[in-house]
């Protein structure tokens, strides 16, 4: 192991980061790169420039999974942050099923919910017979346009905000409805959206992560914005939002509320200084707790189905989840 990691640090920090370039690349698949330039860094300063914030996260967990279908239980959070007190804004459970039906799955929701029920979500696999996973990947999609609907319900109901969601505002096809409407929503009441990212796939041209590069040539709380952005619906910027933090946060924004974003960013530093996550937001560490399913709610939804719902038994034989035996027994 030592020599693995040996390996690894040295893939980290043999090489000039000075000649590498950023690469950003969205979802759609197109891709741009950049120079990493001292210029593009902007220093932060810890101010409170809105009176009232709204951070949104989710989470999910797995009830059945099979090779043809999946379901799951979901849940969205939303914190509200107004004169330094925290507050539950919002929260909404909700269970889904994935469905095959041609080349895509149907999504299914109890209660029915407008943003999710009916929507179709295509396979990553061209055959996802040959993948189990599949299915369940496609019912996981309804924690994502959860979230999604939740950002839209903020903006819609609230002016002259700061929204955090917590993930990207890059899109698969089928949230493309919903971020356009955040957006437009966004723009008309003055909100500034803001998709924060804890971990993401950009690097620099010599495949090393993007954050450590940018993190290694500025020091103190900063902003690194690009000029270049692989869409043309969001823009992006890195960010480290406490001086001690040990990370630097993909951001995503709306390119139209650009001059609006060091603002932001300057009222999230303000309230990412916690020692359980320096550097991370209060306001999302907030939304993640409540959002969280734990293993005993799972287990207690699942006891709950077994003893009231006189088809979950074959429901589950049909998806033949021998895994289950294994995760029961004790070694």
């Amino acid at each position: 192991m030592d020599s693995l990691i040996r390996k690894i640090s040295r893939f980290i920090r043999d090489k000039d980061f000075s000649g590498e370039k950023a690469v950003l690349k969205a979802v759609s698949g197109k891709s741009v790169s950049e120079d990493i330039r001292l210029e593009n860094y902007d220093l932060l300063k810890k101010n409170k420039n809105h009176t009232s914030a709204f951070f949104v996260d989710g989470g999910s967990a797995s009830l059945l999974s099979s090779s043809a279908f999946a379901l799951g239980m979901f849940r969205a959070c939303t914190i509200k942050l107004e004169e330094n007190d925290f507050s539950l804004y919002f929260l909404k459970d909700l269970f889904c099923a994935a469905l095959p039906e041609k080349k895509f799955f149907v999504l299914h929701t109890s209660p029915s919910y407008e943003f999710i029920e009916g929507m179709r979500v295509h396979p990553k696999s061209s055959d996802y017979a040959l993948d189990s996973g599949v299915p369940w990947k496609a019912c996981s999609a309804a924690r994502r346009l959860l979230e999604l609907s939740i950002v839209f319900k903020v903006v819609s109901e609230n002016k002259d905000s700061l929204i955090v969601l917590d993930g990207s505002l890059d899109g698969e096809d089928h949230e493309e409805s919903l971020l356009e409407a955040i957006k437009s929503t966004a723009l008309k009441n003055n909100n500034v959206v803001l998709g924060l990212s804890k971990s993401n796939s950009f690097s620099t041209n010599m495949n090393r992560p993007l954050s450590y590069a940018l993190m290694e040539k500025k020091s103190g709380s900063w902003v690194y914005k690009f000029s270049e952005s692989p869409s043309r619906f969001f823009s992006v910027c890195y960010a480290k939002l406490h001086e001690q933090s040990e990370f630097a946060f993909r951001i995503d924004f709306f390119p139209e509320q650009e001059n609006a974003v060091n603002g932001a960013l300057e009222s999230l530093s303000s309230t990412s200084d916690d020692s359980l996550f320096q550097g991370y937001p209060f306001g999302l560490i907030e939304a993640d707790d409540f959002a969280r399913i734990s293993l005993e709610e799972k287990e207690s939804v699942l006891e709950g189905l077994a003893s009231s719902n006189k088809e979950w038994n074959s429901v589950e034989e049909a998806a033949s989840n021998a895994h289950k035996i294994l995760d029961s027994a004790k070694f």
